[in-house]
């Protein structure tokens, strides 16, 4: 250090202590917690897009559950009456009497898709193919004499479930009345 005139200690510039900049241990500190941060902030995207994949499949199984539901009880209730399973007994399809069509409409799973059909006509699905019906079960409740009434058991589940998180699972039940 040098004293200027009026006493004061004035720090040498050309003194090669004085470099300014980084020193490469500061640099390895920064750099460090920068990848800290940076590794912080890609596991909470990972963690936010599970939960997503997660709440889709609980959504899609849930809506789908309750479109099958919808449409079967609305099928029933429009029918003019049971085909099958006979009165007092249960099984895997419905099969119903359409009142405005001359062809019965059949109601069955088919490697886990819900499939409605109508005579000779295509076959059309009623259910998502991101989905596997594991069961679907239909008995009917009224006994001889009496109008037909249709208890519905239906489990379903989210077809991409090789990783718990992307499963989804849901069963539901209902009893439909024929209206007459």
């Amino acid at each position: 250090m040098e004293r200027s005139r009026t006493g004061i200690a004035v720090k040498n510039m050309t003194d090669k202590n004085s470099a300014k900049g980084f020193t490469l241990i500061e640099t390895i500190i920064y750099v460090a917690i920068i990848g800290i941060v940076l590794t912080a902030f890609a596991l909470f995207g990972f963690a936010i897009a599970a939960v997503s994949a997660k709440n889709h499949a609980a959504v899609e199984v849930q809506a789908n559950a309750r479109i099958i539901m919808s449409y079967l009880t609305d099928q029933i209730r429009a029918s003019g009456g049971v085909v099958a399973p006979d009165k007092n007994s249960e099984g895997a399809v419905l099969e119903l009497d359409m009142p405005d069509s001359n062809e019965n409409l059949v109601l069955r799973v088919d490697d886990g898709v819900l499939f409605a059909y109508s005579g000779a006509n295509e076959p059309f699905f009623i259910s998502s193919s991101e989905l596997e019906i594991t069961e679907l079960n239909f008995k009917n409740l009224a006994r001889a004499g009496e109008k037909d009434s249709i208890a519905i058991f239906l489990s379903i589940k989210y077809r991409y479930d090789s990783s718990l998180e992307y499963s989804g699972v849901f069963e539901t039940q209902t009893a439909v009345s024929v209206k007459l």
